[in-house]
């Protein structure tokens, strides 16, 4: 296979399919009543378990410290972005009657 279209296969179409599914899994979630804290919890041992099997599958490539503070800083922002998807799935109806009331 060419390796432009493995690329685009594997950084592109994957990932796409692979966050759609999750926003349909975070859908189901929020219905079935998981609180938002448990939520990020979850995911966080969920994204630790890749993280450690990567870590047997690539060899060690070292870091730096300000590329470390970068990626956290990247997750921080990952999580804080999902807590806002959380809460606009969980009260949309709320916001709604909140910004109507505050129209009128």
């Amino acid at each position: 296979m060419n390796p432009h279209t493995l690329g685009i296969i594997i950084g592109g179409i994957l990932p796409a399919i692979f966050f759609g599914f999750s926003n349909v899994l975070i859908k189901v979630a929020t219905e079935k009543g998981i609180s938002i804290p448990l939520y990020v919890l979850i995911t966080g041992i969920a994204v630790v378990i890749v993280g450690v099997g990567l870590h047997f599958i690539y060899p060690d490539r070292g870091s730096t410290t300000s590329a470390g503070l970068v990626t956290f800083l990247a997750g921080l922002i990952w999580a804080v972005s999902m807590v806002c998807i959380l809460i606009a799935l969980q009260s949309t109806l709320l916001l709604l009657v909140h910004l109507c009331h505050s129209i009128i």
